[in-house]
C-alpha cells in the first residue's frame, strides 16, 4: 500500500532518515489517509531524540520538550515532531506522570488510544500496524489498544473520544471496549470542561451525530457528565438530523432535550461546560426563550420580542423552534411559527423601527424638552420606541417631540 504525503512531510522524514534516524507518519493522519480522507494535520513520530530533531531542523520550536514534541517549520507551516515515548503512571486519569523516550515504533504505538489511532507509516517501511488498526478500519471498529479498563484508567477523556469518533466515522464501539467504557464511565468527572466542550462540539458537527448521542445515553456517560438523560432522544436525534450544520443551533437542541423548560438544568448543564461567549449566550436566550412564540400575536408583540432578544438572534430562535416543531411533528406550531415570521419579513421589508438607534429622535432632543439628563432620558427614548412600534409612521421627529411633549 502507498500514502501520497506532502512534499513538505516527506521532506522532514527523509531528512531524519538521511541523519541515521526512523521517522513515520502516526495517528490520525494515517487512519484519515487510509479512509480517503485529507488529514487536517500530519504528525510526525521519531526514534530522534528532541535536541537532535533542533539540530537536524534549525527552524525549530521546542514546543512540548517536556514530553518530545518539536515543532518544525517550513515556509511558515508548522509540524509537529515527536520522539517515541511511553508513559508512567497515570495519577489523575488524564495525565501521566513523566513519559519515558524509547526507540522502538511499536512501544510509542502501543500507548495511544485506539487501534485505528496506533498506526504508522513511511515510503521505506510501509504500514507498521501491530495491533491490526487497518482491520479494525475496514471492519468499522473503535477498538482500544490492549486493555480497555486500563486504557481508560489512564486517561478517562478517551471513553468520550471513543464515542465521538463513532459520530465522525460512522464505526461502532467494539463490545469489550464498549463495556469498559460503561464500567469507568464514572471517570469522566476528573477531564476538565474545556476538553469535554471540546469533544462534545465535534461530535455535534460530525457526520453521523445521532450514533455519538445514542452512545453518550445508552452508556450512562451522558448522566456522568450532566446528572440527567435525554427525555426524549429520538426527537433529539430528529431535529439534530433536519438541522443545519451551526453549533450553536445544534448545543441548543442538545441542552433542550436535556433540560426541557428547567432553567436551573439549563444553566447547571452550561456551567459544566466551557463554551465561548457568544456561543454561551446564544445557547442561554434560545432555551430560556422557549414557547416564548405562543406570545407573539402581533407585529407589535414581534418588535418587543427582537428588542429583548436582538435583530441577530431572532431568525435563529425562530429556526430553534420550527426544529423542534418538525421534529415533534407538531403542525399547529410549525403554522404559527411561518406566520410570525412572514410578519417579520413584512417588518424588516418596509424598514419598521425596531431599536433605540432607529429613532428620529436623540437624548439631545428629549433633553432640550427640559427632561433631566440620564435615566429619565432613556424613559423618554423608550415610550418613544414603544409609540412607533404601534404605529411606525410616527417616526419622525416632530411628530415624537409633539407626542412627548404632552407627557412630560
Amino acid at each position: 500500500m502507498y500514502i501520497n504525503l506532502p512534499s513538505k512531510v516527506d521532506f522532514i522524514i527523509n531528512k531524519l532518515i538521511d541523519n541515521n534516524f526512523e521517522a513515520f507518519i502516526v495517528g490520525g493522519s494515517v487512519r484519515d489517509s487510509l479512509l480517503n480522507i485529507t488529514p487536517k494535520d500530519w504528525d510526525i513520530t521519531t526514534n530522534a531524540l528532541p535536541f537532535d530533531i533542533m539540530n537536524i531542523f534549525q527552524n525549530s520550536i521546542p514546543t512540548g520538550l517536556k514530553h518530545g514534541t518539536i515543532t518544525v517549520v517550513i515556509e511558515k507551516e508548522h509540524f509537529e515532531v515527536t520522539t517515541y515515548r511511553v508513559e508512567d503512571d497515570y495519577k489523575d486519569f488524564r495525565r501521566p506522570s513523566s513519559v519515558k523516550f524509547v526507540n522502538s515504533i511499536k512501544e510509542d504505538l502501543s500507548r495511544r488510544d485506539f487501534t485505528i489511532n496506533s498506526m504508522a507509516y513511511n515510503h521505506t517501511f510501509g504500514l507498521v500496524d501491530p495491533f491490526n488498526g487497518r482491520k479494525d478500519l475496514s471492519l468499522k471498529n473503535i477498538t482500544s489498544v490492549g486493555d480497555a479498563n486500563k486504557r481508560f484508567n489512564e486517561d478517562a477523556l478517551r471513553m468520550l473520544r471513543a464515542i465521538r469518533f463513532s459520530s465522525q466515522l460512522n464505526f461502532e464501539i467494539d463490545k469489550s471496549t464498549l463495556d469498559a467504557l460503561i464500567k469507568n464511565n464514572y471517570l469522566i468527572k476528573n477531564v476538565s470542561k474545556e476538553r469535554i466542550t471540546e469533544e462534545i462540539s465535534k461530535l455535534l458537527l460530525s457526520k453521523i451525530p445521532d450514533k455519538g448521542i445514542t452512545y453518550l445515553s445508552s452508556t450512562s456517560m451522558i448522566y456522568s457528565l450532566f446528572g440527567t438523560d435525554f427525555y426524549d432522544i429520538n426527537n433529539l436525534i430528529n431535529s439534530i438530523k433536519i438541522s443545519k450544520h451551526h453549533l450553536g443551533i445544534r448545543y441548543s437542541l442538545f441542552i433542550y432535550y436535556l433540560c426541557k423548560d428547567n432553567k436551573d438544568i439549563t444553566r447547571s448543564i452550561l456551567d459544566k461546560l466551557k463554551l465561548d461567549n457568544k456561543t454561551l449566550n446564544f445557547i442561554l436566550h434560545l432555551n430560556l426563550n422557549k414557547n416564548c412564540y405562543n406570545k407573539l400575536l402581533s407585529k407589535y408583540d414581534i418588535k418587543v420580542f427582537i428588542n429583548k432578544v436582538g435583530l441577530d438572534l431572532f431568525s435563529d430562535y425562530l429556526y430553534f423552534e420550527e426544529i423542534i416543531a418538525k421534529s415533534e411533528d407538531h403542525k399547529g406550531d410549525i403554522d404559527k411559527i411561518k406566520s410570525i415570521n412572514k410578519q417579520f419579513n413584512d417588518i424588516i421589508k418596509n424598514n419598521e423601527p425596531l431599536t433605540l438607534k432607529d429613532l428620529k429622535v436623540t437624548g439631545n432632543d428629549i433633553k432640550s424638552l427640559g427632561v433631566p439628563s440620564g435615566k429619565d432620558i432613556g424613559i423618554m427614548l423608550n415610550k418613544a420606541l414603544d409609540i412607533v412600534f404601534k404605529k411606525p409612521e410616527l417616526n419622525d421627529k416632530d411628530s415624537l417631540i409633539s407626542i412627548l411633549k404632552d407627557t412630560i
